[in-house]
């Protein structure tokens, strides 16, 4: 049975073992009302051609109480599709496109 696994920047750099099917979901604090975003770097998780975690939502939920200026946070969901060694980069990239942050995580993906 496949399971969810929740990650927020707090886990930023740490290694997982997950299984084929799981899902991750990956919560980063964002607002794009200053011009700094969230995007993945997707280069990481596919290594040698192969596409070991599949990008299956990106999404912006906007804070519960919406004043200006307030921040939200970008989800990013995946399913691990192949077994391997992988990881994921996210890029928070500010106005300009600069660089403001890097998050990485990475995972041992079994059967």
């Amino acid at each position: 049975m496949s399971k969810i696994v929740s990650l927020t920047q707090e886990e930023c750099g740490k290694h997982f073992e997950i299984k084929v099917g799981d899902f991750l979901i990956i919560s980063l604090l964002e607002n794009p009302s200053t011009g700094y975003f969230w995007k993945e770097d997707e280069r990481n998780r596919r290594t040698s051609g192969k596409e070991y975690l599949k990008l299956v939502a990106d999404s912006f939920i906007p804070p519960a109480n919406p004043l200006p200026g307030a921040g939200g946070v970008r989800i990013f969901a995946y399913q691990a599709v192949l077994e391997g060694e992988a990881g994921l980069k996210f890029i928070l990239q500010g106005p300009g496109g600069q660089k403001a942050d890097t998050v990485k995580y990475y995972f041992t993906i079994g059967h």
